[in-house]
């Protein structure tokens, strides 16, 4: 079974002749031409703070809990490891953790774009810095 429509598009969209320059910083997510304040990074936010502190909590729960399991005469050398229940339920909680932590970058980066098309400009250009040798000096 298949369907087929024809659909006309309207582009009533009124481009302005502005063009709009966005720095990528490492300080702040992007710094805009035509808005004053810079974007800010969400990595410095407190949501973002917390959830990395729990992750790191989690993460050092789960690694003690390996540490039991191999330190215990049952595991011998040479055998397959098997996770317990409470190693897998710390292991779910670190994925949700994760992504909580993705949804919530994504969203930022989402109104961040979304804020710069808003102004409808003609030309975006987008100067692409190579941060992390920046960050090595």
């Amino acid at each position: 079974m298949s369907l087929a429509m024809e659909v006309e598009e309207k582009t009533d969209i009124k481009l302005t002749n502005e063009s709009i320059g966005v720095d990528l910083g490492i300080k702040d997510l992007a710094i805009v031409s035509n808005i004053d304040e810079p974007f800010k990074n969400i990595n410095k936010s407190k949501e973002v703070k917390r959830l990395n502190k729990k992750l790191r909590k989690l993460q050092r729960q789960v690694s003690r809990k390996y540490d039991m399991l191999k330190s215990g005469n049952t595991f011998q050398k040479g055998e397959k490891l098997i996770k317990t229940q409470n190693i897998i339920k710390v292991e779910k909680q670190i994925k949700l953790v994760y992504k909580k932590l993705s949804d919530i970058r994504l969203n930022h980066i989402h109104q961040t774009t979304n804020t710069i098309v808003k102004t409808k400009p003609c030309r975006v250009v987008v100067e692409d810095l190579n941060v992390r040798g920046l960050l090595k000096n």
